[in-house]
């Protein structure tokens, strides 16, 4: 049975057909963030190069911001850069509570807070996506990078940067399976 105008073919989910490809760019920019700010980290640990950690992380801060703004404006259909600026503020001050809640050295359950809920207010939501399902999919994200980090650190390294936003639009489209199994 061909699609209708009124119902897409079922590859165009959560927000249109380019909603994958922008979190994908916007999770490419959150990796190559979260590795700058553990690089400057890393290298911190020793006397010398104190600068250049400085540079690191305000680099790697400024990569995250970057892909919080990538997924928020590239997810709309009409740029919006109000709505780019709440997501990249609110995502900043997640990142903040996230480090005086966890306290940790390494930070990434703070970098997992921050990225969450930037794209949680971020992502574009139609009509049919729900917020509910979107704060559980992230806190679901964020919960297992938690228990990840106590248990296999190395392992959290690698996950951590790659769940917020695949999480949000996995939930957007379980959403929109929803709303169309209810009509």
């Amino acid at each position: 049975m061909a699609p209708s105008a009124a119902s897409p073919p079922a590859s165009v989910n959560a927000g249109g057909s380019r909603v994958w490809p922008v979190i994908t760019a916007g999770t490419s920019v959150a990796v190559v963030g979260f590795w700058t700010i553990l690089l400057g980290l890393f290298l911190g640990t020793g006397d010398e190069g104190r600068p250049a950690t400085a540079t690191l992380v305000a680099a790697g801060l400024a990569a995250l911001a970057t892909s919080v703004a990538v997924v928020a404006l590239g997810s709309r259909p009409v740029w919006s850069w109000a709505a780019a600026g709440r997501a990249v503020a609110l995502a900043g001050a997640a990142f903040v509570g996230g480090v005086l809640l966890f306290a940790e050295p390494a930070p990434v359950t703070a970098t997992e807070i921050g990225l969450s809920v930037g794209a949680v207010s971020g992502l574009y939501r139609k009509p049919g996506h729900r917020i509910t399902s979107r704060i559980v999919m992230a806190s679901v994200a964020v919960v297992y990078v938690w228990g990840i980090v106590r248990v296999a650190p190395s392992l959290a390294l690698l996950v951590a940067p790659v769940l917020p936003f695949p999480s949000v639009g996995l939930a957007d489209v379980l959403s929109e399976r929803m709303l169309a199994r209810a009509t």
